[in-house]
This record gives C-alpha cells, structure tokens and sequence, in this order.
C-alpha cells in the first residue's frame, strides 16, 4: 500500500531547494553590499535549512538533544 513518503520526500527536497537558492541570493546581496553582518545570518539560516533538508532526522536528534540539555 503506497504511503506518499516519496511525494512528501520530493516536494521537501524541492521546496528546501528554492528555499537555498533564494538565500543564496539574498547573501549574494548582502556580500555586494558589504552588509557583513546580514551576510552572517542569511549563511547561518542557510546552514539551518540545509541542515533539515539534508538531515532531517539528524537535525530532529539534534534539536532534541539540545533541549533536552538546556531543559533537563
């Protein structure tokens, strides 16, 4: 019986995807700009939604773990 789990895969995978590049843009921006600071946060955000789009049972574990650490 099929489940829809590829579908579920595909359309993440995709919209984590768009989601990347349009960072990338934004970065892009903040670098012609010499907008240092922004530049860090659109890269950290970036790292974040790459992390759940790659990894999204890893970065669920690790997300876990740290509260896990900070609440306990």
């Amino acid at each position: 019986m099929p489940t829809g789990e590829a579908i579920k895969t595909g359309i993440l995978l995709f919209v984590g995807n768009a989601f990347l590049v349009f960072l990338a843009v934004i970065a892009f921006g903040y670098w012609a700009r010499k907008a240092w600071g922004d530049l860090v946060a659109a890269l950290a955000g970036a790292v974040l939604v790459a992390g759940f789009v790659y990894f999204p049972t890893q970065s669920v574990d690790f997300l876990k773990k740290i509260w896990e650490l900070v609440f306990t």
